[in-house]
């Protein structure tokens, strides 16, 4: 009988790959193990590492992790290793994983090498939380990073299915609080936009790392009225039902309709422009009737004078205010969750104005 907690050696049979893994599409997600595989061949060149494992052997330094399946076990962390060593072993699996003469190949190489063992190395786990730092380490703000998609997912998983707040979210994963909360927002504002609005966000989901920069803009959140990460709640709607028609509009502006028309940003430097456009209701007439960034940029230049001496006071106001916070946080033993999402609202705020001073 397998020991959680503790590495056991359990035998391929036994083990699945994981169909709620955050690196798969939705559509996938859910799926039969043949499914399942064939995509992880398709995505992510599990045939390199069998042909590393024909060749070498498998290195048992690194053990799979599991959860308890009934009599089975699912792969919670490793399917990439897991796929290569079924495409090595189960004959049926290989013709319909891609490259299947090569997987072939490999499959022979193992064999007459004997390089593949009857059971191999499993760190078993109670559940998904207890292994949610070790992949928080690795794969959220570790080495071996996901791509932004599969870490905004990772960490919606932990706070709406596990019930976790923000702050133990973010210290299991190894995030700020802010960051954690801000992918959270933009998963969900992702999620809304497909099942409440039935809006296409195939393309937001293959270039989730744009979405999340926009998002980084405050007027570009202002626009379609996103919560800062501070004001962020789990479990509600960050778009509010009046700025659907706003939502829809902006994942356009940036990519595009479903025949790619309507995008008006070139590269994701392009942001900083959009959100100075979509402060001024000049700029945004403009971009809605012109459906040209520069031209519509060109419509938000008068007056900039004005607006830029009310920046400067407001900057030197700002100013004067932070330093004198500064000096009362150093009398101040404890802080707060509170005082600490507002600081790093702050910290966004300043980030926001860096990187649209800097385009």
């Amino acid at each position: 009988m397998a020991e959680s907690g503790k590495i056991n050696r359990l035998p391929l049979e036994k083990l699945r790959l994981d169909p709620l893994n955050p690196r798969l599409p939705e559509d996938v997600q859910g799926g039969s193990q043949r499914d399942l595989a064939i995509y992880i061949s398709e995505a992510y060149d599990p045939l390199s590492v069998a042909v590393s494992i024909a060749e070498h052997g498998y290195f048992e330094s690194e053990p799979l992790i599991a959860v308890p399946d009934g009599d089975a076990f699912v792969v919670v962390e490793g399917n990439r290793r897991l796929t290569a060593l079924l495409g090595l072993t189960d004959a049926q699996i290989r013709p319909e994983l891609e490259s299947p003469s090569l997987w072939a190949v490999a499959a022979a190489d193992a064999k007459a090498k004997y390089s593949v063992p009857d059971e191999v190395p499993v760190l078993v786990v109670a559940n998904r939380k207890t292994v949610a730092p070790i992949i928080g380490f690795r794969h959220i703000s570790g080495i071996m990073q996901w791509e932004p998609f599969a870490k905004a997912r990772f960490i919606a998983a932990l706070v709406d299915d596990e019930g976790l707040p923000f702050a133990e979210v973010a210290a299991l994963v190894g995030e700020k609080r802010g960051d954690v909360a801000s992918n959270y927002r933009n998963y969900s504002i992702l999620k809304q936009a497909r099942d409440a609005h039935d809006l296409d966000t195939d393309r937001v989901e293959e270039q989730f790392g744009v979405f999340t920069s926009a998002m980084g803009h405050r007027a570009l959140r202002t626009f379609i009225g996103a919560p800062d990460p501070g004001q962020v709640q789990p479990g509600v709607h960050p778009v509010p039902e009046d700025k659907r028609d706003e939502l829809g509009e902006l994942l356009i502006w940036i990519y595009g309709d479903e025949g790619g028309q309507g995008r008006v940003i070139a590269e994701s430097r392009d942001l900083g422009l959009l959100a100075r456009v979509l402060t001024n209701p000049g700029g945004v007439t403009s971009l809605r009737s012109q459906g040209d960034l520069k031209t519509a940029a060109e419509a938000t230049a008068d007056g900039f004078e004005d607006v830029r001496r009310k920046i400067l006071n407001r900057l030197t106001t700002a100013r004067t205010g932070l330093r004198a916070v500064a000096e009362l946080l150093a009398e101040l033993e404890v802080t707060d969750e509170e005082l600490t999402a507002l600081i790093e609202d702050c910290d966004e705020a300043l980030t926001d104005i860096k990187a649209t001073a800097a385009r």
